[in-house]
């Protein structure tokens, strides 16, 4: 956070601070940054790519913007309200739902003996 964290607060001066670490309930009104310098600590204690740094602005209890970083794989997901999802900055398309779970029946025998 030490990095980020100065960055963050020149873009939003104005904004609050909450440490995910801290941080508990609604924020409230205003904007507030919520970050997690190690969302997933087991895996960073353990040196696996399972964990991330996120930054979220809150404005009025409602997310805004959000970035997401997984360091140890170089990439970088972010999404603003109105303006789509990215990964490393380039624009993610919308994929049409598909079923998670397909089930189907019939019967092996003649249902009729």
């Amino acid at each position: 956070m030490a990095v980020l964290r100065p960055l963050l607060e020149r873009a939003r001066p104005s904004a609050y601070w909450d440490d995910d670490e801290k941080g508990s309930g609604t924020l409230g009104r205003d904007e507030w940054w919520e970050t997690d310098a190690a969302a997933g600590n087991v895996n960073h204690v353990h040196g696996t790519a399972g964990w991330v740094v996120t930054a979220t602005l809150i404005r009025d209890d409602e997310p805004v913007l959000t970035a997401v970083n997984p360091p140890l794989t170089g990439e970088t997901y972010s999404a603003a309200r109105g303006h789509g999802a990215f990964v490393n900055g380039e624009r993610r398309r919308r994929r049409p739902r598909r079923p998670t779970c397909l089930m189907g029946t019939a019967p092996t025998r003649s249902a009729t003996r």
